[in-house]
């Protein structure tokens, strides 16, 4: 019996990656035309750059990212800073502040 796993963001990719490491048989959809979920990078024209989404599910040691970069071969892939810190620019005021995320 096939398990069906409707939608293809990190929680959906990790389910699907332990159930074929339990030698599950998986179809796994996904609307988009690519898997991330909300981890994803996109262009704002406002801003003219591109926008990384979703590091903050990636970088703010999150364990259960963490494992599933492991069982697909790529936690040596991902680059970031040992504790997760994320500062931020309101464009209109100018006000800057950092918001740090504690051990989880």
């Amino acid at each position: 019996m096939a398990t069906h796993i409707i939608g293809g963001g990190l929680a959906g990719l990790s389910t699907a990656v332990n159930l074929k490491r339990a030698g599950r048989d998986v179809h796994l959809y996904e609307g988009a035309g690519h898997c991330g979920g909300r981890c994803r990078s996109y262009f704002d024209a406002s801003l003219d750059r591109r926008i990384d989404n979703g590091n903050h599910l990636v970088l703010s040691g999150n364990r259960e990212v963490g494992e599933y970069l492991s069982h697909i071969s790529a936690s040596g892939a991902l680059a970031g800073p040992d504790r997760a810190a994320y500062p931020f620019l309101d464009l209109a005021s100018g006000n800057r502040w950092t918001v740090e995320m504690g051990a989880g």
